[in-house]
């Protein structure tokens, strides 16, 4: 039995209140990747440098390097901890997104009182009463919240597991999805008949189709108009095959068409179960795709399968439907060669 962990799709609000969302199996795998880390090594050195040196620790070179070692290690497990336990948290329904600032203030505080301590035990004239660490948290605080910022603006985006927003205009429908499989009747043309008034029959020697198609097979019937497939959310309702592609996002799915999006009230996976296995293909936790949509299939750089579609957006393909889809998207493109020809 397979043990690997499903890809889950998560969203992190930051201390100026901007959002981002990323794609992992766990905390470690967002913290230990070689982006983070850089980002975490560039805080303690800055936080080091600028920090400390205005309190007068007086200590010698390998004093220095066990405080601040033991600082480094120490804070980020704290930070380890504290994304684990919001994670269940948000897994138990209590919490919606992972919100960084709730996760500096233990960092903070256990940083500050732990490294205050050991800095004592190797004779610093540093004083660990209140009125001493208030103003180094406080500082430190102002520090973590620009640290949170600017890895919410700028080193997030350049996560592996960063998933790009989508910034289109949306609406929001409070609904239920429904598929619309039975084409509606067809509404009659021309006004009703008066009450009383019986309709004019037609001259028999009236066919005009007849005589001017006089080669017009007789056995074909006159076409008649078919509806396209439609699923509905509320009061609203899509062409499937406008749709390029759905993704979840909390409690909503948004539809991206060829010119906008719309934003629902719904379930992907009761949604994936009225549409077709035909139409498209679900590629990730989150993540519907068209298969007319679907334009290139590659190996992004941390090794996972990327999908790019015709609205230019990318999706990741989770590794238990990396082989299934990647079928998929050769026989959609062996299907539109053969088109062509």
């Amino acid at each position: 039995m397979s043990t690997e962990k499903t890809l889950t799709r998560r969203r992190v609000r930051y201390s100026d209140g901007g959002t981002f969302e990323v794609e992992v199996r766990s905390a470690s795998e967002y913290l230990l990747s070689t982006t983070f880390l850089h980002f975490y090594l560039m805080c303690i050195i800055i936080y080091a440098a600028t920090l400390w040196p205005s309190n007068n620790l007086n200590l010698d070179a390998p004093a220095s390097i066990i405080v601040w070692s033991t600082v480094l290690i120490s804070a980020f497990i704290v930070l380890l901890i504290g994304v684990w336990l919001n994670l269940l948290l948000i897994r138990k329904k209590i919490l919606d997104y992972i919100y960084t600032p709730a996760l500096l203030i233990p960092i903070i505080i256990f940083s500050t009182l732990l490294g205050g301590y050991i800095a004592q035990r190797f004779g610093s004239n540093f004083q660990g009463d209140a009125e001493s660490l208030w103003p180094v948290a406080l500082r430190n605080l102002m520090l973590g919240v620009c640290f949170d910022i600017f890895h919410g603006r700028y080193v997030a985006p350049q996560h592996p597991a960063f998933i790009p927003p989508q910034n289109d205009t949306t609406t929001d429908q409070l609904s239920t999805v429904k598929l619309l499989s039975e084409p509606q009747p067809p509404v009659p043309d021309g006004p009703a008949n008066p009450p009383g008034m019986v309709p004019a029959q037609p001259a028999p020697t009236a066919a005009p189709e007849q005589i001017a198609h006089p080669d017009l097979d007789a056995e074909t019937g006159p076409t008649q108009t078919t509806q396209q497939p439609k699923i509905e959310f509320g009061k609203e309702s899509f062409v499937i095959s406008d749709i390029l592609w759905i993704q979840s996002e909390s409690h909503y799915l948004r539809l991206q068409m060829p010119e906008k999006s719309y934003l629902v009230r719904a379930k992907l996976s009761a949604t994936v179960q009225d549409l077709s296995d035909e139409i498209g293909i679900q590629v990730n936790r989150s993540v519907w795709v068209a298969f007319s949509a679907m334009e290139t299939c590659e190996e992004d750089a941390a090794g996972y399968l990327e999908l790019r579609l015709t609205d230019q957006s990318t999706h990741r393909v989770s590794k238990a439907r990396q082989l299934v889809v990647k079928a998929k998207f050769l026989e959609t493109r062996k299907s539109k060669t053969r088109d062509v020809a």
